[in-house]
């Protein structure tokens, strides 16, 4: 059987690295987006692409590249983002920056390669955050992105149905910011029920399992070790 291929942007760090390692291990073949980092080796077919998807014209190199590498897409897995802290006095000019990468590409790799996914069945995995349902207080620009991004999830399966469909991984403290220290850690690790930092792999698991999950679609699953419930 021909091999399945995903496309996951922000390969090369962190979530999007942890996500693109899992999906090889599930034997697809990966076109990788990255945009300063480098991926890390992986079994099978991959092949990489840098670009800028905070700029349009970069979202459209990538749909380009996309639709010409293998001849297939079975799985688009939109994790590219930008986050940091906004005051409130600057969150004006940082929103056209969120809005750019967080939301605006995830659509426009949606639309570009929508073709390619109703033709092989395929699926939309959008990487969200429970700070899109519920505000962090200092990340007012970064929060409305990740909110917009449950809507587009919600919005694409309804549009891309029945051949596509789309759901949301929305985590919660996977992997602290890199600057953090042990006691920021610690006073997070206190605020979830399960006691503990999820890790990059729950991530990518969780990615996996939509994947693999044939009758979901417009679903939002939060890996957050019930952090939401408190």
């Amino acid at each position: 059987m021909e091999r399945k291929v995903a496309l996951v942007t922000g390969a090369g760090v962190r979530l999007g690295q942890a996500v693109a390692a899992a999906l090889a291990r599930e034997g697809y073949d990966l076109l990788l987006h990255v945009h300063r980092s480098e991926p890390e080796a992986l079994a099978g077919r991959v092949e990489t692409v840098r670009a800028d998807l905070s700029r349009r014209e970069g979202v459209r190199e990538l749909v380009q590249e996309a639709l010409t590498r293998f001849g297939r897409l079975d799985l688009l897995v939109n994790n590219a983002a930008l986050f940091w802290p906004s005051p409130l006095e600057r969150a004006l000019d940082d929103w056209d920056r969120f809005r750019g990468l967080n939301l605006e590409a995830p659509l426009g790799l949606a639309v570009g390669l929508a073709p390619r996914l109703r033709a092989s069945g395929g699926a939309i995995i959008n990487l969200a955050d429970i700070y899109g349902e519920r505000p962090l207080k200092g990340h007012l620009p970064y929060c409305l992105s990740k909110a917009g991004v449950i809507m587009l999830t919600r919005c694409l399966a309804l549009e891309l149905a029945p051949e596509v469909r789309c759901n949301a991984v929305s985590p919660g403290a996977a992997l602290p910011p890199a600057e953090s220290d042990p006691e920021h850690e610690r006073r997070l690790v206190e605020k979830i029920p399960l006691a503990r930092l999820g890790g990059a792999e729950a991530v990518a698991r969780a990615v996996v399992f939509l994947a693999r999950a044939e009758f979901v679609t417009g679903q939002v699953l939060q890996v957050d070790g019930g952090r939401t419930l408190v």
